[in-house]
């Protein structure tokens, strides 16, 4: 029975990212409809607590007139009346136990690496490989969306086994090598040394602290070796590579700025409150009303109460009764999704705010309390 339930889980939260990932409208409002169905599906036992019914009615009230506006036309609207479905299957996956969310997160992280190597494996020589997917899609997304879910397993990982998972990071970072945008590689990174940097330091794994030197040790004569006999050729390769991943345009993305830029400029007392449309600025006359940013886009489909929403809670962790070791860790990794959401329209609404809801969903049901015993080490 548990193996068929992670089968389905796994399957169905595949399937919520395949979706997604194909960037057309359709499918994109089709993913909503998987939460629907499990809640159709687990109707009988699922407990819909009033603090959840209370929060979206709230959500709701200080949401609708901004997207009654219509700035945008129907879209909004839509978002409002699907994304609890998105809500109601975090809360349902998570009601079972952390070794099955571990063990589902483990499962479509793997799921999504081998779909990542079976892209290169048949793009391999192109410019951008995750670029020649689709044509209408952005390079920048798979490893994008590929950090977002790595976050979650992180989280649940971390919970579980009072460590981060290393190797997954590794891999995430190579993956945004492979899609040579900044902010992934930027946001990739950051995980993979705070990943090292925990379990060495913080919470002090013995499993890492045993094999770390070793790993050290085994890579370090052929790394060195490499490295001398071939230093032309890999000096060669990192200014590629710098290149083709945009590096020496700078860390900090002009275009991007000036979105932001002509966004801020056409707010005034009414629109800062209930956001307005692109219309007239850069996002709308060349960069087909895409803003390139999460917060740009939020507020501009919901206002400035829907903005608050998403850092509020963040300031609830950091209020909460939780062991702070644990709230600072997390605290982290999901502010290193936020970093990335700056740069690309990744969250706020997108069928992935079912990772980010899950991260503080994980959070609040499953950190212990400040004065529980320490979790024995891995």
């Amino acid at each position: 029975m548990n193996n068929l339930k992670s089968i389905i889980d796994t399957t169905a939260i595949v399937l919520l990212l395949s979706l997604f990932i194909i960037q057309l409208p359709a499918a994109i409002a089709s993913s909503y409809l998987i939460g629907l169905l499990f809640l159709a599906f687990s109707i009988s036992s699922f407990e819909l607590k009033s603090k959840y019914v209370q929060a979206y009615v709230l959500l709701l009230i200080f949401c609708l007139p901004a997207a009654t506006t219509f700035n945008h036309g129907l879209t909004p609207l839509f978002y409002l009346i699907f994304s609890p479905s998105i809500a109601f299957f975090v809360i349902h996956f998570t009601g079972n136990t952390l070794e099955h969310v571990v063990n589902v997160l483990r499962n479509v992280f793997l799921a999504y690496i081998l779909f990542v190597a079976a892209v290169l494996f048949f793009n391999w020589g192109e410019p951008e490989p995750f670029g020649a997917i689709f044509y209408w899609s952005s390079t920048n997304g798979i490893p994008a969306y590929l950090i977002i879910l790595n976050i979650a397993y992180s989280i649940a990982y971390f919970l579980k086994y009072n460590r981060l998972p290393v190797i997954a990071a590794a891999l995430t970072t190579i993956v945004a090598f492979f899609g040579i945008g900044r902010g992934s590689i930027v946001c990739g990174s950051l995980v993979l040394l705070l990943s090292i940097f925990v379990n060495l330091f913080v919470v002090k794994s013995k499993q890492d602290m045993a094999l770390a030197p070793k790993i050290a040790l085994i890579l370090l004569i052929p790394a060195l070796t490499l490295i001398y006999n071939h230093a032309d050729l890999i000096s060669r390769q990192y200014e590629m590579i710098a290149e083709g991943s945009k590096f020496e345009q700078g860390v900090l993305d002009v275009h991007r700025g000036y979105m932001l830029s002509d966004y801020l400029d056409k707010l005034d007392a009414l629109s800062l409150f209930i956001g307005t449309s692109y219309e007239g600025t850069s996002i709308d006359l060349y960069y087909r009303g895409n803003p390139h940013n999460s917060y740009i886009r939020v507020h501009s489909f919901f206002g400035l109460f829907a903005l608050f929403a998403v850092f509020a809670p963040l300031f609830l962790m950091l209020l909460s009764h939780k062991d702070r070791t644990q709230t600072i860790i997390i605290f982290l990794l999901v502010t290193v999704a936020l970093i990335r959401a700056a740069t690309e329209p990744i969250l706020f609404p997108t069928p992935l705010d079912f990772f980010y809801i899950m991260y503080f969903v994980l959070y609040f049901r499953f950190a212990r309390q400040k004065n529980d015993p320490f979790m024995r080490s891995a």
